[in-house]
């Protein structure tokens, strides 16, 4: 008789400090629900706004906003500890960091998982920190040879300029890409769209406003084996036309 198979086990890491909390749980919940339970035994861990861990175990269930008034017991050591939350999350077989923006998106939650000796998905701790900083990761694009959008940077205390003409889009540098972003049409709008995105980030960009058509395209693996990349996806809005974006 063949013994049934393991589970592996995961663990979910979402919500966070940044300003994508919500949208980080929502993506927690899509992933979640797509795991197969006869194939992976899930830890939910959501991470608060104030950056205390909570731990769900169990059978799978939607990923909520925590409570900050409730008392919970929280780990903020960079090991797993004896007991608690981070004890958990070493005791699994990987861990997917399913949060959005600073405080997880950027290489801290990566180096805190390399430092405990945890496995997870995604980009490491150099790549993730460098491609959460638009700034940075367009001047390393350029100087590689990769065209990206042309862009200015304004930090708190700079003054605030455009140098490529209208519309522009502004947006946080160091956020994803769903708050504080402004399409601006015109000068007038250019301040108000500038103090949004410094309600997120103390890093600001301006960017040129490109006509084209936006796809993505999904890649699975490391350097050894390698990688493989999806087909590519056209990204299709509900007007089902082309549309300008102010992407890399």
């Amino acid at each position: 008789m063949s013994s049934a198979r393991r589970r592996v086990r995961i663990a979910v890491l979402a919500g966070g400090r940044s300003s994508e909390h919500e949208i980080s749980l929502a993506s927690a919940r899509s992933v979640v629900g797509a795991l197969d339970p006869e194939r992976y035994e899930i830890v939910e861990v959501a991470i608060g706004r104030d950056g205390r861990w909570a731990l769900e175990s169990g059978e799978p269930r939607a990923l909520e906003p925590a409570r900050e008034t409730e008392a919970s017991p929280a780990e903020t050591l960079p090991v797993p500890a004896e007991s608690g939350t981070l004890e958990a999350v070493g005791a699994v077989d990987v861990v997917v960091p399913l949060l959005h923006g600073p405080f997880g998106e950027d290489g801290t939650v990566q180096g805190l998982l390399e430092l405990a000796d945890v496995p997870y998905v995604g980009a490491g701790v150099a790549a993730s920190a460098l491609a959460m900083d638009k700034d940075l990761f367009k001047k390393v694009m350029r100087d590689s040879g990769i065209p990206v959008a042309a862009h200015h940077a304004i930090r708190l205390g700079d003054v605030i300029e455009n140098p490529f003409g209208y519309p522009v889009f502004v947006k946080p540098a160091r956020l994803g890409s769903s708050v504080g972003i402004s399409k601006v049409p015109s000068e007038e709008e250019l301040g108000p769209a500038v103090e949004l995105a410094f309600r997120h980030d103390e890093k600001v960009l301006v960017e040129e406003f490109v006509v084209g058509t936006e796809v993505e395209v999904g890649v699975l693996g490391n350097r050894v084996p390698p990688p493989i990349a999806s087909l590519p996806g056209q990204i299709d809005t509900l007007e089902h036309e082309s549309r300008g974006c102010g992407s890399a």
